[in-house]
């Protein structure tokens, strides 16, 4: 799927470590261990994430992920070297920010709209 494809083109994987799974008749719920290099500046992040995916008919039909926002954030910014990104540090996120426009973003990649 395309999620999968955006994220290879994005960073490379180097580590994906499942560490446990549940699941019902619908969902699964997944807990990974995973490290990345961001290809378009070098940097590296490691994190713990929590995926929650809903099927029906075979589809996708929800997804919702956590992951350190600050860990991704500071692979993505570019810096002048030698020097850490300024600027403020992310807030964690509140409750209303949860299914905002990045879980709806990934959530269409998952589901290859």
């Amino acid at each position: 799927p395309r999620f999968f494809k955006d994220i290879g083109s994005n960073v490379e994987v180097t580590e994906f470590t499942p560490i446990s799974f549940t699941s019902n008749e619908t969902d699964v719920i997944a807990t990974v261990r995973w490290a990345h290099t961001v290809n378009a500046t070098g940097k590296s992040a490691a994190m713990h994430m929590q995926h929650w995916w809903r099927f029906a008919d075979g589809k996708i039909v929800f997804f919702r992920g956590s992951e350190d926002n600050r860990a991704v954030g500071r692979g993505l910014l570019v810096a002048e070297p030698g020097r850490e990104p300024e600027g403020p540090r992310p807030s964690p996120p509140r409750r209303s920010q949860t299914a905002g426009p990045r879980c709806r973003r990934l959530k269409q990649a998952a589901l290859g709209e």
